[in-house]
């Protein structure tokens, strides 16, 4: 029986996702994102406190940033992994004085993140990029990035899948054709990828009746699919709690600070707002990387065992022609 096998590829399924990845290919973005960069954020009251031997310089390696101070009596070097800085916030006073703050700014008396105002205070432009760079790299490579990365593997192991269902068709024929039984193995259908349905941008007017009145002042919560306002990721809320005063005033806290609308009694806007917060927060927060990761080792099981059904085959056609079955040899994955 002369049996032809074409390796030519076939086609994709419409509905089979690439195998390339598309927040994990290399691109031009990517390297510029993780190049080590240096900006030199040294205050000039440090600087003249110091005697001009003060300095403090922000350098932002492909997976930490890291802020040495320098003065007279000391020097303190704190690292921290992009996932951890928290909330990235700019800072603007009186119109022309601008700096920025995070959980690696420096801590003051009372344990809070003192500002980071470079040269006199007015160095705007420096201050916008380094809160842009800062966000990217919060974005590519803290939570939000895992959560890309961890959906494209689901992504990659449903197109694996159908790639094996593919061979299995093939090999069947194969089988079918030269009459040889096919060997007695487990089967289990690879269901497809549950991935978490991607969340609309939501946008609530949340100001408060005295931020109004007496600042003539607006708050707006924006939600967009992978952050919440100021660049948060969900898994970074916190805790999100709804509260109910006597007078009957409500309110919704998280480590985006109190929100309490108009004046407020708006119960069913602080409830909406407190819901969708938490239905994003376990969806694409810990609770949602979890079960990311568990239906991925669940996929990798079932592919696994579809390739040792295919392999059994295989060795039942080899034995057929007279080829011998070589031994299995072990390699080292890199």
């Amino acid at each position: 029986v002369k049996i032809k096998l074409s390796l030519s590829p076939f086609p994709r399924p419409p509905h089979a996702p690439s195998l390339r990845f598309g927040s994990m290919a290399e691109s031009e973005d990517e390297s510029s994102l993780l190049a080590m960069k240096e900006f030199d954020v040294t205050n000039c009251c440090l600087r003249v406190c110091s005697f001009g031997y003060g300095s403090r310089i922000l350098v932002l390696e492909p997976e930490e940033a890291i802020l040495t101070s320098k003065t007279l009596c000391q020097e303190t070097v704190k690292r921290m992994p992009y996932g951890e800085l928290g909330n990235v916030e700019k800072i603007n006073e009186c119109g022309c004085l601008h700096s920025f703050k995070s959980n690696l700014s420096p801590e003051g008396s009372e344990g809070e993140h003192a500002p980071i105002s470079p040269g006199c205070g007015c160095e705007q432009a420096l201050v916008d990029g380094i809160v842009d760079e800062l966000k990217s790299r919060m974005k590519g490579r803290g939570d939000t990035g895992n959560i890309q990365r961890a959906e494209d593997a689901i992504h990659l192991m449903f197109n694996l899948a159908h790639k094996t269902t593919h061979s299995d068709a093939k090999i069947d024929l194969i089988l079918r054709q030269m009459q040889i039984p096919e060997p007695a193995m487990s089967s289990e259908v690879l269901g497809g990828p549950d991935i978490s349905a991607a969340f609309l941008h939501m946008e609530w007017n949340t100001t408060g009746c005295c931020l109004a009145t007496c600042c003539c002042g607006k708050q707006t919560l924006l939600l967009d699919p992978e952050e919440a306002d100021k660049r948060m990721p969900y898994g970074g809320l916190g805790e999100v709690t709804l509260s109910e005063q006597v007078c009957g005033c409500v309110s919704v806290s998280s480590s985006l600070g109190m929100l309490s609308p108009g004046w407020g009694c708006n119960k069913k806007l602080v409830t909406d707002i407190a819901e969708e917060m938490k239905m994003r927060m376990k969806a694409r927060g810990d609770t949602g990387n979890i079960q990311r990761q568990e239906q991925t080792i669940k996929m990798i099981h079932k592919v696994a065992e579809r390739l040792a059904r295919q392999e059994g085959k295989i060795d039942a056609i080899m034995k057929q022609m007279g080829i011998p079955v070589p031994a299995p040899k072990q390699e080292a994955m890199k």
